[in-house]
């Protein structure tokens, strides 16, 4: 009954996605989005307590604008836009809704409840929650024996479709949100981590080891284009494609957040240290629906920067 409940809860939330022809895409974005923002505070720092972390690698944000942040405390914290602790969800194990070193979280946009996909990586598995300004709920657990060690998660907002890289053995799964099924796996991503989608489904990759951002199709996993000149050593970590169909892809040695067009040609940069001060490895980014608010998660300090645009 509670398999019966989840598929049909899961279904109702994508029917709107799934079926139909993605959308056009989005006009040239404004010049406004590519200036640097401005700096508004951090908060979490290092430790086990409430509103801390332990190696803080991913964060989210709701449509409802909470801020998910997840470290390898064995727990994910819903944050306001402000920082604010509102609850947590998650604890250490094996079981349900329990983490071993979550790594990775997407949530989609444009459904209510917002549905999380948090990678736990010791476990091998991605786990499905649902999330509320008041709480999450575990719903259930995908994966295979291909998930060996997930850094993040990609969603394809227009058509529900999970996208899973896998660091160690360089692999992008792609996953049926309703029923699991793996639709098909593309090798050769060394390193993969940072994941995201375009508004016709086009998939932008991080490949760490690789030092290259890749440009993916959705049917089969094949690069249709790449860039390099990234760092090494865990080099490009986060990616994140906006509404107007940016890719930020963050570098972590250089501390540096590059804003590409959907052809990878770079259109702005982002120098961090001269926005936030003080930041050591910024690993991912966020940007909210209203394209103002923007977070970072910093693995070595612990913080998670809030920042925000002021044109547009």
């Amino acid at each position: 009954m509670y398999f019966i409940f989840t598929s049909f809860f899961l279904a109702l939330l994508f029917s709107c996605h799934r079926g139909v022809d993605p959308p056009d895409a989005p006009g040239p974005p404004s010049v406004g989005l590519m200036a640097p923002p401005v700096y508004i505070k951090k908060w979490g720092g290092t430790g086990t307590a409430p509103g801390q972390f332990i190696e803080v690698s991913s964060v989210e944000v709701t449509s409802t604008g909470e801020v998910l942040g997840v470290g390898h405390e064995n727990r994910v914290q819903v944050f306001t836009s402000d920082g604010a602790l509102k609850y947590i969800f998650g604890t250490q194990g094996t079981g349900d809704g329990e983490f071993n070193h979550p790594h990775g979280i997407s949530i989609t946009r444009g459904v209510t409840p917002n549905i999380a996909y948090v990678g736990d990586q010791d476990n091998g598995r991605i786990q499905v929650w649902t999330i509320t300004p008041d709480g999450a709920t575990f719903i259930k657990n995908i994966g295979n024996s291909d998930v060996v060690h997930i850094h993040d998660i990609g969603i394809d907002q227009a058509q529900g479709y999970v996208y899973a890289p896998d660091y160690q053995i360089g692999i992008l799964q792609k996953f049926d949100p309703i029923t699991d099924a793996l639709i098909w796996k593309a090798t050769g991503h060394p390193g993969g981590w940072g994941a995201a989608t375009d508004s016709v489904g086009f998939i932008y990759l991080a490949t760490t080891d690789a030092q290259e951002l890749r440009k993916l199709d959705p049917g089969d996993g094949r690069t249709i284009k790449s860039i390099g000149g990234f760092s090494g050593g865990q080099g490009i970590t986060g990616v994140y494609v906006d509404k107007h169909d940016l890719v930020y892809a963050v570098d972590a040695p250089k501390k540096t957040v590059f804003i590409y067009d959907t052809n990878l040609n770079l259109m702005a940069s982002w120098y961090l240290p001269d926005i936030v001060g003080t930041i050591s490895k910024p690993e991912d980014i966020t940007i909210t629906d209203d394209d103002l608010g923007i977070y970072i998660a910093d693995s070595i300090t612990n913080y998670v920067y809030y920042l925000k645009r002021t044109a547009q």
